[in-house]
């Protein structure tokens, strides 16, 4: 219990960490992280989620803070830290190498609110060609419909240049180097003025790990991957079941 004492932030992954796997919250995970902002405890979201997709679950939590799509935008208190964003350049680089090499691929490429695509989503702006795209810095690319082996060799052509990270059903993240989850919490922190021993770390998947690690706690949910669990402090009960607002609310809470 004494290490729970100086924790003063918590910060969570969203899908497959707080959120129930039909991608809803339940009420009794909003009453825990208000309960937690009462007693001046920071709640912040850490998801690799774009920010339309994630701001409605962010404005029903009422939390301090956001970073989303992995980092690339971090915002607390209603002000903007930071952006990390992909150098147009490269990132358009990248896209002409996956359209010649990777024709199967399903591409997404997001500028804050408006996302251009190779295929026909509903509301996207869908593209003949990457030359159509605005010229400034991408917030993320994703990824869909890729093989078994697609991400290890982008990230081996690539690794110097972009963050690049397997996510689930085989979708694959592309982001700036810097849009990490760890490199989100530092900035947080400096806000905030807290170290990584004030914080407990919830998650599910590999790239919550980094930030979990450096985190003074960290809980991994009872359904995360074994690479997750493996690193964790505490093992809680799986997201469909409030595992996340339950730990929180039995140790920090009463």
């Amino acid at each position: 219990m004494d290490r729970l004492k100086e924790k003063r932030l918590v910060i969570m992954d969203l899908d497959n960490t707080i959120l129930h796997t039909d991608k809803t919250i339940s009420d009794y995970t909003k009453k825990v992280i208000s309960s937690l902002e009462g007693n001046n405890i920071k709640t912040i979201i850490s998801t690799a989620r774009i920010f339309p997709t994630a701001k409605k679950i962010y404005d029903e939590l009422n939390c301090s803070g956001i970073s989303y799509s992995n980092g690339a935008m971090i915002i607390c208190d209603n002000q903007v830290l930071a952006q990390n964003l992909m150098n147009f350049k490269s990132a358009k680089e990248m896209l002409n190498t996956i359209e010649k090499n990777y024709p199967h691929i399903l591409v997404s490429v997001m500028y804050d609110d408006i996302m251009y695509t190779n295929y026909y989503h509903p509301n996207t702006i869908k593209i003949d060609t990457w030359d159509c795209l605005p010229q400034y810095d991408i917030q993320r690319v994703l990824l869909r419909n890729t093989k078994y082996d697609d991400c290890d060799n982008l990230k081996e052509s690539y690794w110097d240049k972009f963050y690049i990270q397997k996510l689930e059903n085989n979708n694959i993240l592309v982001v700036s180097k810097f849009a990490t989850k760890e490199n989100a919490l530092t900035e947080i922190l400096k806000h905030f003025l807290l170290g990584y021993e004030n914080v407990i770390a919830f998650g599910d998947d590999i790239n919550d790990i980094e930030f979990m690690r450096k985190s003074g706690l960290c809980v991994a949910v009872d359904n995360a991957v074994d690479e997750v669990k493996k690193i964790a402090d505490y093992i809680c009960n799986s997201n469909d079941e409030d595992g996340v607002a339950r730990w929180l609310e039995q140790k920090l809470l009463r």
